[in-house]
């Protein structure tokens, strides 16, 4: 069975264990508080029982877990919960159970809420483009006459060139940065199998060239790859471009503010075990006052970084700062092994190391759902003073 077929099928089956439980509880037009309970908590086993199954029988990820959930919460619930509310707007209740009908409306009113912040997280947010940014303080010997203004386009993964895009070239000439980093994940299909990546790509690769030496024209650009660049020919969308690929060419380097900065790539890697050649090249190509910024797909390279390493700040993506964050909580799923708040995205220091998260610009397209929530897409600008 396909994925899709699996959400449609567990959707079915949960919006009628809701639709039964209702007509349980409202049967003859009355309502008693026993009725209520089982009905209540037979949907419930059903839903978390089903899910539980589902999980074990099909081995899913933590995206498609989170599908799931999401058309439970964006659309069977609110459907379910109106279907109460409606159901129990007239219904009588037994003497003494009167208020298990404001109890019932309640319930139904709230599994109605989601469905405002389902939109808002499916058609609004995901849309938004936001410039986050942050200063980091360099060492004395190394601070430039004027601050180095770097940019970061995380997590672009599209699969055409669209009006984010777009966005994101005037928001790179709004803030005119030195230089701009992307820390991989360009490129990801509509489709949702991995051999359809070359044909799609073949498809927009002109699209997407145009798309980097836009940006290559505003300042010079700097790519690395994410998970999303491995299966495919990813140089096709760099060269020509005049964005330098960090993947396998010596680093790049540019001279703003007095100084020399130099660029330096890890590939994707959980593990980061490209990390410590990296750091053996900085330590035979770079003097003490050049600036040093390390690009890494997955911030989990900062964890295998020793104690007050060699770059002055370290850019990452991979997180999409969780896509959705709960107030005070921080992102569901983290896809990192940093802490939950690094993820979320930011400036932040481990381990004497700082290294900046962004929270990308586009939306995991495989079998997540393509909302954020609580964490809009952003460009970012650092400034090395």
């Amino acid at each position: 069975m396909s994925f899709v077929w699996l959400v449609m099928v567990l959707g079915v089956a949960h919006a009628a264990a809701g639709v039964i439980a209702v007509c349980v509880v409202v049967r003859g037009g009355r309502l008693d508080g026993a009725r209520l309970v089982w009905a209540g908590g037979l949907a419930t086993m059903v839903v978390v029982g089903s899910l539980w199954y589902v999980r074990r029988r099909f081995d899913l990820t933590p995206f498609e877990m989170l599908s799931l959930v999401y058309v439970d919460l964006a659309v069977v619930g609110p459907l379910v919960g109106a279907s109460v509310v409606f159901a129990l707007w007239r219904v009588r209740g037994e003497a003494g159970w009167r208020p298990w009908v404001g109890v019932g409306r309640v319930l139904g009113v709230c599994a109605v809420m989601p469905l405002p912040v389902a939109l808002w997280a499916t058609f609004v947010e995901p849309n938004l483009l936001v410039v986050e940014r942050a200063s980091v303080e360099v060492t004395q010997a190394r601070r430039p006459s004027r601050p180095i203004r770097v940019a970061v386009v995380a997590d672009v993964q599209n699969w055409r060139v669209g009006a984010q895009e777009r966005r994101v070239l005037a928001r790179l000439r709004d803030v005119q940065p030195d230089l701009i980093v992307i820390p991989g994940d360009l490129f990801q299909p509509a489709r949702r199998t991995w051999p359809d990546f070359q044909p799609a790509l073949d498809e927009v690769a002109d699209d997407f060239r145009w798309f980097l030496a836009s940006m290559h024209e505003i300042a010079p650009t700097f790519f690395t790859p994410g998970n999303c660049e491995y299966g495919y020919n990813d140089r096709a969308l760099i060269d020509g471009t005049g964005v330098e690929y960090l993947r396998y060419s010596e680093p790049g380097r540019v001279e703003v503010g007095g100084r020399r900065v130099y660029v330096f790539g890890v590939g994707f890697a959980l593990t980061a075990r490209s990390a410590p050649h990296e750091l053996a090249r900085m330590a035979t190509l770079v003097e003490d006052d050049d600036v040093v910024v390390l690009v890494s797909h997955s911030p989990d390279t900062v964890l295998v970084l020793p104690g007050g390493a060699r770059p002055d700040v370290t850019v990452a993506g991979h997180t999409h700062g969780g896509q959705v964050k709960i107030p005070w909580y921080g992102p569901i799923l983290r896809a990192s092994r940093v802490p939950r708040k690094v993820a979320g995205g930011g400036l932040h220091e481990v381990n004497g190391n700082r290294v900046y998260v962004s929270r990308g610009v586009g939306v995991e397209r495989m079998h997540s759902p393509r909302v954020r929530f609580n964490c809009v897409p952003e460009v970012s600008l650092i400034e090395l003073r």
